[in-house]
């Protein structure tokens, strides 16, 4: 039992040596070391624009569409367009009224949801690791 436990350990010390064994290839250009060659998609960096809101940081609210208000039903004659028989003095007989997107606070642009407003994220290619 001691000679298998024996020769299994010595297996393992083995591979696992084996396992951390990496080729470093030295840039003379940049004095940087690496261990294995740059990312094609992120250039090394491990970072890329963001998918979703293309770089900017920012997308458009889907409450107002870009536009920073909105339509809602008139409060005052509850959309019909006329109180006490005459056209609504609030929303002049139209039933709705433009009030400023509480989404967006009127801006008609949020926060991009994916990377929180940086305009970056992660390489999808390396993981963000920045080699390939």
């Amino acid at each position: 039992m001691k000679i298998l436990v024996s020769i299994l350990l010595v297996f393992f010390i083995c591979s696992f040596a084996n396992a951390q064994r990496v080729n470093y290839v030295s840039y003379e250009t940049s004095g940087l070391i690496s261990q294995s060659d740059p990312c094609v998609k992120c250039g090394g960096s491990g970072w890329q624009s963001c998918d979703r809101c293309l770089g900017q940081g920012t997308e458009l609210c889907k409450q107002c569409f870009g536009s920073g208000t909105v339509d809602v039903s008139c409060r005052y004659c509850s959309g019909t367009g006329y109180a006490d028989d005459a056209t609504c003095p609030v929303c002049y007989g139209n039933g709705s009224v433009t009030e400023t997107c509480i989404s967006c606070s009127g801006y008609g642009r949020w926060n991009c949801g994916r990377c929180g407003g940086t305009g970056s994220e992660y390489c999808s290619f390396c993981g963000g690791s920045g080699q390939r």
